[in-house]
């Protein structure tokens, strides 16, 4: 019983974390001051900048991990590539449960839902995919690393990673080029508030929020969707039976390397098309780099292991050879199978 309900509560608990880590730097540093023993990194919109940026980084890379080592402790006790959809809907439906939660809560607590439903239907939709989303994601990741085969496992050569390594660039330079299409739509603009010719939500607050949520949306689904099809074709096109090294390294560099591309070309769209005291500094923009980071290549490279263990697990699958009763019984193996003495103490 203690592990069914470890493995509902545990993905709960780091949604929770996951939704302070997003927004507490900011509400903390809301009135552009930071704490006196810090010490000053520079004018004064850079250092607020810079350490509100750095605590996001900070806080994604501990919630992924914790996701990570979920999954992978899971799956290092317990077969779980023959039932991980069951798995993954469990992880996700916990952390959407508390999500839901958390966001009522922060509404009861206001007294105010909000002047747009449909703009409040898109903030919720995307925190739906940024958090127990990518989370999930995340999770199904560390499940495929710890569910590798063991014995001879083919490595490709990195002449044939370097297509994978070019379509992780491009996976991360769009998701990265939506994920900042309201600060592109804001700068495009004459005034403030974006440009006339774009569709308007309402007032220009609910637009400007509305094509940064759905800039955000749109971007978290092409890196999340683009990792995990990268991924499933890797095993499909080269044979790959785990996520090697040297694979888990191209993924990486590529994905590196056109997030690189997008950010210089973004930051410098908005550095030259905001002018004024006021403006945005490409320092301050330089500031958000290892948020943006975090964000987008160590999701894409997440999603893509993921992606690897989804067709090794569709491949191994009953579907493949089995049958619909072996299935039940891997099923009961996920949640009842005995574990050792030794297995018991870890706990």
């Amino acid at each position: 019983m203690r592990r069914p309900v470890r493995t509902v509560l545990l993905p709960a608990v780091l949604t929770v974390l996951a939704v302070a880590s997003l927004f507490f730097p900011s509400i903390a540093l809301t009135d552009g001051s930071i704490p006196a023993w810090l010490p000053s990194l520079g004018p004064p919109a850079v250092t607020t900048t810079a350490y509100r940026e750095t605590a996001l980084a900070l806080g994604r890379v501990a919630v992924l991990a914790g996701a990570f080592a979920l999954g992978y402790r899971e799956a290092s006790h317990h077969d779980v590539g023959r039932t991980y959809l069951r798995y993954v809907g469990v992880v996700y439906a916990a952390g959407a449960t508390a999500l839901l939660l958390t966001v009522v809560g922060v509404v009861v607590a206001s007294g105010s839902a909000g002047s747009s439903p449909f703009l409040s239907v898109l903030v919720v939709a995307a925190l739906l995919v940024a958090v127990p989303g990518v989370l999930t994601v995340s999770a199904l990741a560390g499940v495929a690393l710890a569910s590798a085969r063991g014995g001879d496992q083919r490595t490709p050569s990195t002449r044939e990673l370097l297509p994978f390594a070019l379509a992780a660039s491009v996976v991360t330079g769009v998701g990265y080029a939506l994920d900042s299409a309201g600060d592109l739509a804001m700068a495009a603009g004459d005034s403030v508030g974006v440009p006339t010719w774009l569709p308007q939500f309402g007032t220009i607050g609910s637009t400007v929020t509305t094509y940064f949520q759905a800039g955000q949306l749109a971007g978290d689904l092409a890196l999340v969707g683009g990792g995990l099809a990268l991924g499933a074709l890797a095993v499909r096109w080269t044979g790959v039976a785990a996520a090697s090294r040297r694979f888990v390294a191209a993924i990486a560099t590529g994905a590196l390397g056109g997030l690189l591309v997008a950010w210089v070309a973004v930051t410098w769209y908005l550095a030259s098309a905001n002018a004024g005291p006021d403006a945005p500094t490409f320092a301050s923009i330089a500031a958000a780099l290892p948020n943006t980071v975090v964000s987008t290549v160590v999701v894409v490279t997440l999603a893509t292991i993921a992606g690897v263990g989804v067709a090794r697990f569709e491949a191994d699958g009953p579907d493949a050879g089995g049958s619909a009763d072996s299935d039940d019984r891997d099923v009961e193996a996920v949640t009842e199978t005995p574990v050792s003495e030794g297995s018991i103490r870890d706990h």
